[in-house]
C-alpha cells in the first residue's frame, strides 16, 4: 500500500516528489541500511562478550554513518523526517556527560555516611574524617557511566538512520522481516536450549549469580523483552501485508502469495510467543498478553478477523499445551507470594530509596546502579539490578534523568494519538500505529519487573522501532496533505509542510553532540585501554610463580606504571598487585631458608588470603607471623602497599578489591582494632559474594569479640549459592562449639544438616552433632523445613555414629522405603546391614537398587561384599557425593 501511496504523492502536480530517485548519494544510504539491519540481528546473539575497542568501534562506525545521511539528506530532501523524541536521547546522554563532571564535595560521601553510619555498628565520625578524600564525580562509578553514555550514544544514531531511511518501503519490510525471523530463531533456539542443554547458554557461561538463562541471553526476563520487540515487528509486517491485500489489484497470483506470506508471518509471530511461554517470564508474559488485549479492539475489525484470531489462538495453545509450558508458567505465576519475590523485589526496591533520596536532582550516575545500591543494602539482600527500571533509573538519573525520560515517552503517546486519528480518518498508518502501541504498552509493563530494556540488543531495537513508527506518521501526514486542499498553497507554501518533526538543522545539532561525545569517548577508551593493558599484565604475573625470566616483565611493567601521568584505579591496583607479590616472594623464601627456591606450596600459602585464614584465631601462628614481617623487613612492602590501597580507595571509593587488601594489609600490620574492622567491614559490605572476604570478616569479627555480628555473617554464607561448607565448618569451629555452630548458624534444612555429616571428621565432633541431631530431630520437634524421609536418615545416621545399630537401621530403612530413588542412601543403609551382619537383607535392597541403577560399579561391589559374608565396612564411593565412613 505505502508504494501506492509514494507514487501518489510524487505526482502532485506542480510539486517536487516527497521521495525522488537519487543516485549520488544511494550507496551512503544503502550501507547505511545493510549496516543498521546486521547491527539489530547479530547484537543479541554475542551474549556481551564484545571487547571496549569494538564496542566503541562500532557505536563511531554508525555515528558517522548517521551523520553521512543526515548530510545527504540535507543536499537532497529525499529521506524522512525526524521525530523530536531524539532530542531525549541525546538529553539522556548528555545527562550522562553532566555527570562525568567533578565536583568538590562529592557525591561518594553520601556512600561513606551509608557505609559507616547504618552498616558499621561500631564506628564513629572520627572514622568518617579518617577515610581518604575522594576526588570524585557526580557519578559514583565514571567507566559505567561512560558505557551507558556509549549506548544512548549508539541508540541516537540508529534513531536517526532508521527515521532517515523509513521513506524507503523495501528498508521498513526488511527491516519487519529480519527483527520477526531472528525473534522466531532465537524462539526455536530457546526451546531447544531448554530441552537438550540443561539451561546453559551456548553451553559455555558461567553464571556467577545463578539465574535462568533463554537463548543466547543468560536471564530469561531480558529475553523476553527482546522477543516483545521482535513480535512486535512481526506484528507490524503482518498489518502491513494485510492493508495491501484489501485492495484489489487484479494479479490473483500475487495477492495468494501475499496471503502465503500472512501465513508464515502469523505462524512465526506464534513461535515467538511460544518463546516467551517457553522462557518461563512472569514479566514478558504479562507483557505480551497486556499488550495483546490493549491492541485486538484495535486490529479486529470484523466478524471474520475475530473469527480468525480466535482460531489461531485456539491451534496455538493446542500446540503449547503439549509441551506442558502452561503448567510451568502457571507454577512461576504462583510463587508470587513465595518470600523469594518479597526478597529479590519488594524488599530491595525498599532498601533503594534512601539512596535515591540522597541522589535526588542529577542521580548516581547513568549505569551505575549495581554500584551505587550497594549500600544501602543490607548483606543477604544485595542485587547488581533492581528488576524494575523505574526504581533503577530513578536512582541512576534523578529527577532530572526522570523528566527527560517522561518528556521522550510523552511524545511517543503523542504520535500514537496522531497515527490513530490519521488511521480512522484516511485508512493509513495502522502498521506504524500498531507497532508504537505494542512496544510502549509492553515495555511499560516489563519495566516494572526488570532490566531488559537497558540492554544494548534490546535499546537499539526499540530505538530503531520507534523511529519507525515516528517518522512514519510525518510521512502519512504529507501525503495526506498533498492529498487535501490548502489554504498554504495561496501563499506559496508547499502542501508537504507539517507541524511535529524536527528540524534537520537540530537533527545536525544532536548528531554533532554525539560525534563530539564519541570522540571524547574514543580518547577516553584510549587512556582506559592503556591503563587495561597494565592491570592485564599485572594480573598474570600475580597468577605467575616467580622467575628470573620475568624480570624484564615487571621492569618494563614498573616503568609503565610510573609513566602514567595521573592517578587511575587500575594501575594503582597493578602497583598493589606487584608490591603484594613482592611480599609473597620474601615470605616464601624465608618459609624454607634451607633451599635457594621455593615450591608452589609455599607460593600458595603467602597469598594474603590464604594466609589470613590460616593464621587467624591461632595465637601461637599469629605471633609467629607478624615476628618475621618485624624481623625481615617485610614490614616496609606492607606500609607502602597500604599507602597504595588509601590512594586507590581515594580513586574509586567503591573498589571492594581494594578494601580487600586493606584488610588483609592493616591485620598483618597489627593495626588498631577499628581500622582494621572498618576495612573488613567494607570490603565484605562490597564483595558480598567472595567466600574469602567474607570468612575472614567472620573470624575478625569472632578474633575481636564481636560474636553477634560475627554469626550473622557465618549465617550469610550459609545461604550462599554452593555453600563451602567445609570451609564454613573449619572456620567457624576455632571459635565456637559443635552444638552452637548447629543450633545458630547451620539453616533448619536437611540439606545442610546432611553435608556437616560428610565433613566432620573428628570423632568427638561427630559424637557431638549426632547426639545435637537426636534432640532435636525427634518426632515431636520436627521442624517444618525437615519432611520425613530426611529426618529418617538424619536420625539413622546419627544413630549409626552413636552406635545404636538397631534404631540406625530402622530409620535408615524407613528413609529408603520413602526415597526409593536415592542410591546413596541404600548404598549406606545396606553397607550398615552388612556391618550388623544382615546380608540376606542387604542383598535384596541391593538387588532393587540394580533394578533403578543398573550397571553401578558402587552397588556390584557392595553386593559382591554380601556375598563374602564380610562384617568389616569398607569405604563406598559413588558417583554422587562420599559417602563417610
Amino acid at each position: 500500500m505505502d508504494d501506492q501511496l509514494n507514487t501518489a504523492s510524487s505526482a502532485h502536480a506542480g510539486e517536487r516528489p516527497l521521495h525522488y530517485r537519487s543516485h549520488s548519494l544511494d550507496w551512503v544510504n544503502g550501507f547505511a541500511g545493510v549496516l543498521l539491519i546486521a547491527t539489530l540481528v547479530i547484537a543479541p546473539w554475542l551474549l556481551g562478550g564484545r571487547p571496549a575497542w569494538a564496542r566503541w568501534g562500532l557505536s563511531l562506525l554508525v555515528c558517522l554513518t548517521s551523520v553521512a545521511c543526515l548530510a545527504g539528506s540535507l543536499i537532497n530532501r529525499k529521506l524522512g523526517q525526524i521525530s523530536p523524541v531524539l532530542v531525549a536521547i541525546v538529553a539522556l546522554m548528555l545527562l550522562g556527560l553532566l555527570q562525568q563532571i567533578p565536583t568538590a564535595s562529592p557525591s561518594v560521601s553520601h556512600l561513606n555516611h551509608a557505609l559507616l553510619s547504618q552498616q558499621i555498628p561500631y564506628s564513629s565520625e572520627s572514622e568518617l574524617e579518617s577515610l581518604p578524600a575522594a576526588s570524585s564525580h557526580l557519578t559514583v562509578a565514571p567507566n559505567q557511566t561512560w558505557n551507558a553514555i556509549y549506548l544512548y550514544s549508539l541508540s541516537a544514531s540508529v534513531f536517526v538512520i532508521t527515521s532517515l531511511l523509513s521513506s524507503r518501503t523495501t528498508f521498513v519490510r526488511t527491516l519487519y522481516y529480519s527483527l520477526a525471523i531472528n525473534g522466531m530463531i532465537l524462539s526455536l533456539f530457546g526451546v531447544y536450549q531448554k530441552v537438550r542443554w540443561n539451561n546453559v547458554p551456548f553451553g559455555i557461561v558461567d553464571l556467577e549469580y545463578g539465574g535462568q538463562p533463554f537463548a543466547s541471553f543468560i536471564n530469561r526476563n531480558n529475553a523476553s523483552c527482546y522477543l516483545l520487540l521482535c513480535f512486535a515487528a512481526g506484528l507490524a509486517l503482518l498489518l502491513r501485508l494485510r492493508s495491501r491485500n484489501r485492495k484489489p489489484t487484479g494479479n490473483s497470483w500475487k495477492q495468494g502469495r501475499d496471503d502465503e506470506t500472512q501465513l508464515i508471518v502469523g505462524v512465526g509471530l506464534g513461535i515467538i510467543a511460544a518463546g516467551i511461554l517457553a522462557s518461563l517470564s512472569r514479566s514478558g508474559v504479562v507483557s505480551l498478553v497486556t499488550s495483546v488485549l490493549i491492541i485486538v479492539p484495535l486490529v479486529v475489525k470484523s466478524r471474520r478477523g475475530l473469527m480468525t484470531a480466535i482460531g489461531g489462538l485456539i491451534a496455538w495453545a493446542l500446540v503449547v499445551s503439549v509441551t506442558g509450558w502452561f503448567g510451568a508458567s502457571l507454577a512461576r505465576f504462583l510463587e508470587i507470594g513465595e518470600d523469594s519475590l518479597s526478597l529479590g523485589r519488594l524488599d530491595h526496591w525498599a532498601h533503594t530509596f534512601p539512596g535515591i533520596w540522597d541522589f535526588l536532582w542529577t542521580g548516581a550516575g547513568l549505569g551505575t546502579y549495581s554500584t551505587a545500591n550497594r549500600p544501602y543494602q543490607s548483606l543477604d539482600l544485595w542485587f547488581t539490578r533492581a528488576d524494575n527500571q523505574y526504581v533503577e533509573f530513578l536512582l541512576e538519573g534523578g529527577l532530572l534523568g526522570g523528566l527527560i525520560l517522561a518528556a521522550g515517552v510523552g511524545g511517543l503517546f503523542w504520535y500514537v494519538k496522531k497515527l490513530t486519528r490519521s488511521t480512522r480518518l484516511f485508512g493509513i498508518g495502522e502498521s506504524a500505529c500498531i507497532l508504537l502501541i505494542f512496544i510502549l504498552a509492553s515495555q511499560l509493563v516489563h519495566a516494572l519487573f526488570d532490566f531488559g530494556i537497558v540492554l544494548p540488543a534490546a535499546m537499539m531495537t526499540a530505538s530503531a522501532l520507534c523511529a519507525l513508527g515516528t517518522s512514519r506518521y510525518h510521512f502519512y501526514a504529507s501525503l495526506e496533505a498533498s492529498d487535501e486542499p490548502s489554504d498554504d498553497a495561496n501563499n506559496g507554501k508547499s502542501p508537504l509542510d507539517n507541524s511535529g518533526y524536527c528540524d534537520r538543522r537540530v537533527a545536525i545539532g544532536c548528531l554533532g553532540c554525539v560525534l563530539i561525545v564519541q570522540i571524547f569517548a574514543a580518547l577516553h577508551w584510549y587512556r582506559e585501554s592503556e591503563a587495561e593493558s597494565i592491570a592485564q599484565n599485572a594480573r598474570s604475573l600475580e597468577r605467575l610463580m616467580p622467575h628470573p625470566q620475568q624480570d624484564l616483565l615487571l621492569a618494563d611493567l614498573q616503568r609503565r606504571i610510573e609513566a602514567f601521568d595521573t592517578p587511575h584505579p587500575l594501575v594503582l591496583q597493578s602497583q598493589s598487585i606487584l608490591a603484594e607479590r613482592a611480599f609473597r616472594t620474601q615470605m616464601a623464601s624465608l618459609l624454607n631458608p634451607a633451599t635457594p627456591d621455593f615450591t608452589r606450596q609455599e607460593w600458595s600459602f603467602t597469598g594474603f588470603a590464604r594466609l589470613t585464614l590460616t593464621t587467624l584465631g591461632k595465637s601461637e601462628l599469629t605471633s609467629q607471623l607478624r615476628q618475621m614481617i618485624q624481623e625481615k623487613g617485610l614490614r616496609r612492602i606492607l606500609v607502602e602497599q597500604e599507602t597504595s590501597e588509601l590512594a586507590e580507595i581515594a580513586t574509586a571509593p567503591m573498589s571492594g578489591l581494594a578494601w580487600d587488601r586493606l584488610m588483609y594489609v592493616r591485620w598483618m600490620l597489627n593495626s588498631d582494632q577499628k581500622e582494621v574492622l572498618s576495612a573488613a567491614s567494607i570490603a565484605a559490605l562490597l564483595r558480598p559474594f567472595d567466600v574469602d572476604t567474607q570468612l575472614t570478616y567472620a573470624m575478625l569479627l569472632a578474633n575481636y569479640g564481636e560474636h553477634q555480628q560475627s554469626q550473622k555473617i557465618y549465617r550469610h554464607l550459609t545461604e550462599l549459592p554452593n555453600p563451602d561448607w567445609n570451609r564454613i565448618w573449619s572456620s567457624a569451629r576455632q571459635f565456637y562449639g559443635v552444638e552452637m555452630i548447629a543450633e545458630e548458624l547451620i539453616p533448619e534444612k536437611a540439606g545442610p544438616r546432611e553435608q556437616l555429616l560428610q565433613i566432620i571428621t573428628v570423632p568427638e565432633d561427630r559424637i557431638a552433632y549426632a547426639r545435637w541431631l537426636l534432640k532435636n530431630t525427634s518426632p515431636g520437634t520436627e521442624k517444618r523445613n525437615l519432611y520425613s524421609p530426611d529426618l529418617h536418615y538424619l536420625r539413622g545416621r546419627s544413630h549409626a555414629i552413636l552406635g545404636q545399630h538397631e534404631e540406625a537401621i530402622s530409620n535408615l530403612q524407613e528413609a529408603v522405603d520413602t526415597r526409593p530413588l536415592s542410591k546413596e542412601w541404600r548404598l549406606q543403609f545396606c553397607e550398615l546391614l552388612i556391618h550388623a551382619g544382615q546380608n540376606q537383607l542387604a542383598r535384596e535392597y541391593l538387588e532393587k537398587g540394580s533394578r533403578i541403577h543398573p550397571g553401578d560399579p558402587s552397588i556390584e561391589r557392595l553386593y559382591q561384599k554380601s556375598l563374602q559374608g564380610n562384617s568389616k565396612p569398607e569405604p563406598v564411593t559413588s558417583t554422587e557425593t562420599p559417602s563417610a565412613t
